[in-house]
Formats: C-alpha cells, sequence, structure tokens
C-alpha cells in the first residue's frame, strides 16, 4: 500500500512523499530509463527521487501535466473520443512498453508497471494522454499479475 504523506505543487513540478507500507518500492533508475526508451510521450520528468532513512519514505519532484481530466459521469462525444483513444493507447502502446522493458531488464522475471492504472491517474494534454502518480511505477512479481487481472473482473 501506498500513503501519499505530502503533496505540493510548486510552479510546474510537484513535489510528493510517499510512504510504502509492503515490499513495492518507486525505482528512480528504472523510471527513468523507462521513461528513455518507451514513455518519454506519456509519461512526467523526474527531476529527484529522494530517499528518507527509514527507507520506505521516497520524495520525488516531477514534472506537473497540466490537462483535462476525464469527466466523471457524463460522458458527451468528445469525452467518448478520449476516452477510447486512451484506452487503445494504454492497450497497444503502455502495458506492450512495460512488458518489453521487462524482459530486457535485470529484475526478469518481475514485471515494470504502474500498479494504479485507472482514468484519474491520466491527463490529456494537446490531446495526448499522459500517466500520473507516478510513485505507483515500479516492479511486481510476474506472478502477480493474476492479482491485477482479478481486480478487474466484474
Amino acid at each position: 500500500m501506498i500513503e501519499t504523506v505530502n503533496l505540493t505543487r510548486v510552479d510546474d513540478r510537484w513535489i510528493k512523499t510517499v510512504k510504502y507500507d509492503d515490499e513495492f518500492r518507486f525505482d528512480d533508475m528504472a523510471y527513468k530509463a523507462f521513461r528513455h526508451v518507451f514513455g518519454s510521450e506519456y509519461l512526467p520528468d523526474l527531476y529527484r527521487a529522494e530517499w528518507h532513512p527509514e527507507g520506505n519514505v521516497v520524495t520525488l519532484e516531477y514534472d506537473h501535466i497540466e490537462g483535462e481530466q476525464f469527466p466523471p459521469v457524463v460522458i458527451d462525444e468528445h469525452g467518448s473520443r478520449l476516452i477510447n483513444k486512451t484506452m487503445k493507447m494504454i492497450a497497444l502502446k503502455v502495458i506492450p512498453d512495460f512488458i518489453e522493458f521487462s524482459k530486457s531488464h535485470i529484475n526478469a522475471p518481475m514485471v515494470y508497471m504502474h500498479t494504479d492504472l485507472k482514468m484519474d491517474n491520466i491527463r490529456i494534454r494537446n490531446g495526448k494522454p499522459y500517466l500520473i502518480d507516478i510513485d505507483s511505477m515500479g516492479w511486481i512479481p510476474a506472478t502477480s499479475r493474476h492479482e491485477i487481472y482479478s481486480e478487474y473482473e466484474v
């Protein structure tokens, strides 16, 4: 579980401190490598990741993504197009990028993943979707995939 301890916006950047209550951790080196190879078109720049002495608390400084949030209930034609475009991007670009990055990384068979993919964590800027809540990105055991799938069962 991830707990936000502090979240402050300073100009065009967020400074966010989070606490992890389990083994999952944000991996700033993997984030930068993934963003460099795959995600620069849909992830914010990370400027700083500072781990606190207790080891389970990190402060991140990253770009604020100014953009549209998805409409909560009533979806007009514009909202419907945004959702369709975003879902296609997640299915055809983001998830395959995570898998490809994971296969070629030293942590394989771990999977590098955004563990909180949901519409609230996506912003639309200049017609393009961006993932936010980057502290939810990290390595999970490949066996955890069934837990992620079961979360989306109806």
